[in-house]
């Protein structure tokens, strides 16, 4: 149960207005019109009725069990608080259950946490990570905090090990993404249908045969972004089987090594950092 009031400052306006000040989306409104119930003052309402400053809305709201299933492993928590954790997930773990694979993922490993500190909520990834990618992933604790969340353009930055080493020591890759005809998980550039793509560039180091240590940042989100992006270029990822040189499936060479974004209630700047994983460490070894 969860209970807000308007500022003393604040004209009247609907309870459905009040909630969508505190970062409830159209979905979560149409939940609680559904399932739950509102009260302004201890007393019976709805989304529609008028509120004035002092009210107290309280809205009850409960919660439907994760249909994830709760598995008991180690989690390498970067940051939490009431709101939201942060995980810094290792290469070869998938985020979030599939269709062929309901178990062993970042999401059972938080269910079982949650459930060991008593919390009911379910699993609100703010954005995924491939299987063999490493690094920082944020998950909100509540719907609403997970809707305020996507509302800002967050601030990733990835550090990746290219085959190849860009001409240029910075630029912007802009070619659009779509998805390959013929296959669910492969995409491409494609100039005619697929969406706008944007990914920001730096060398930072360079090393023996041609390879590279680049900073990427992106400004769009698209699934592979970085990974088509490098290889349109001529310079795929080291071990990306997919999109550079054949062979068998292991990580990229691709980490979420910082995040920045602003607190969805106390608006402070959270910048969040993840060290290179060894087996990542070991790759550049190889290559010095």
């Amino acid at each position: 149960m969860t209970a807000y009031s308007l500022n003393l400052n604040d004209g009247p306006c609907s309870v459905r207005s009040l909630l969508k000040q505190n970062g409830f989306s159209l979905t979560n409104c149409r939940r609680i019109q559904r399932e739950g119930s509102v009260c302004v003052n201890d007393r019976p309402a709805s989304l529609k009725s008028i509120i004035y400053p002092g009210d107290i809305v309280t809205i009850d709201l409960t919660a439907t069990p994760s249909p994830v299933i709760p598995e008991q492993a180690e989690l390498l928590i970067a940051y939490e608080d009431e709101e939201l954790i942060v995980i810094n997930k290792p290469a070869g773990v998938l985020v979030h259950p599939t269709v062929k694979e309901g178990g062993q993922t970042i999401a059972n490993f938080l269910a079982y946490y949650f459930a060991a500190k008593g919390l009911n909520t379910k699993i609100h990834p703010l954005y995924r990570l491939d299987r063999n990618t490493s690094g920082l992933v944020i998950f909100a604790k509540k719907p609403e905090i997970q809707h305020q969340l996507s509302l800002q353009e967050l601030q990733k930055e990835y550090l990746g090990l290219l085959q190849n080493c860009p001409p240029e020591g910075a630029g912007v890759i802009k070619f659009p993404i779509g998805r390959k005809p013929g296959s669910i998980i492969e995409r491409q550039v494609d100039c005619v249908n697929g969406k706008k793509s944007l990914t920001s560039y730096t060398v930072l180091a360079k090393y023996a045969r041609g390879a590279c240590l680049v900073k990427f940042q992106l400004h769009t989100g698209r699934t592979h972004q970085i990974r088509v992006h490098s290889a349109a270029i001529g310079c795929p990822l080291v071990g990306d089987s997919l999109y550079g040189e054949p062979g068998p499936q292991t990580r990229q060479a691709l980490h979420c090594w910082r995040i920045t974004f602003r607190h969805p209630l106390r608006g402070s700047l959270i910048k969040i950092s993840a060290p290179l994983p060894q087996e990542f460490l070991r790759l550049l070894a190889n290559y010095r």
